[in-house]
């Protein structure tokens, strides 16, 4: 899929009220409610930020086209988090001795219901394995909590964060090299 073609779930924040006796608002916590299922996703602090999943899921699509990296991706949704792994088309591993392949990518994490924050992890996938593994083997993954100040431009971000985690391993360079 191409940017802007994704209809992901969006949330948004709404207030929260407590019942102790009386009916009142609290002022410290927020509900971050799932506006397409029509569900709340959680409660938290004031502090939470919302990350939305279109936001994300496209910011990454476009940071991987600046790049110029071909790559295919599988997008699934579970509740109030979203899964997406991106598969670099032309980055493979043979290991001949055992007669293994793997393609190589990355699985972007997002969720409204503070299960994760926004994670993005380098991941193999074995090609006669049809559910695929992760693997944190060539670098660490990347995470960014709700919580945090965030600039707002995702595609920035995930942009610098592919460069991070291609920058910090050797092998994972020589692959996108390859695919570029």
């Amino acid at each position: 899929l191409k940017v802007n073609e994704y209809k992901l779930d969006v949330a948004e924040e709404r207030e929260v009220w407590i019942k102790n006796g009386e009916l009142y608002k609290t002022e410290d916590y927020k509900a971050i409610w799932n506006i397409s299922k029509d569900k709340l996703g959680c409660i938290a602090s004031n502090q939470y930020n919302i990350i939305q999943h279109n936001d994300v899921v496209n910011s990454l699509t476009k940071a991987l086209e600046n790049l110029n990296i071909k790559f295919n991706s599988k997008l699934r949704e579970d509740t109030h988090r979203i899964f997406m792994d991106v598969e670099f088309e032309d980055a493979k591993i043979e290991l001949k001795e055992v007669g293994e392949e793997f393609t190589c990518g990355m699985r972007l994490i997002n969720s409204y219901d503070k299960t994760t924050g926004l994670i993005i992890v380098p991941m193999l996938k074995r090609l006669v394995c049809s559910n695929g593994m992760v693997m944190k083997v060539f670098s660490k993954g990347y995470a960014i909590r709700h919580n945090q100040k965030l600039v707002g431009d995702f595609e920035a971000i995930i942009e610098r964060t592919l460069n991070e985690m291609i920058n910090n391993s050797e092998n994972l360079k020589i692959m996108i090299n390859k695919c570029i």
